[in-house]
């Protein structure tokens, strides 16, 4: 039996979709293909968003923590980026009734 090119082995279509949200940087890269680069979603706090991520993977797995100046950048855009969200997905605040 001939072996598969990588490219004959990738998954197509929607296996690929489906297999792209099952890790972080798939889920990512979908968020920006569907929000970020529609306009939908601020490109700045996806930025940032990233950065705290990548911050934080350093900081797992090189115990490299991020500067002081950095974390409170992130802490900051936390609260920007949760709103960013909830006004992109149409969430209403507090429990529905």
């Amino acid at each position: 039996m001939p072996l598969l090119r990588d490219a004959e082995r990738r998954p197509r279509g929607p296996l690929r979709a489906r297999r792209a949200r099952q890790d972080p940087r798939g889920t990512w890269t979908l968020f920006s293909a569907t929000f970020v680069a529609t306009g939908e979603f601020d490109r700045n706090l996806s930025v940032l968003a990233r950065k705290a991520k990548d911050a934080r993977e350093k900081g797992d797995y090189e115990a490299a923590p991020p500067s002081a100046q950095e974390a409170a950048e992130f802490v900051a855009g936390a609260a920007d980026f949760i709103a960013a969200v909830e006004k992109t997905l149409n969430v209403s605040e507090g429990p529905e009734t």
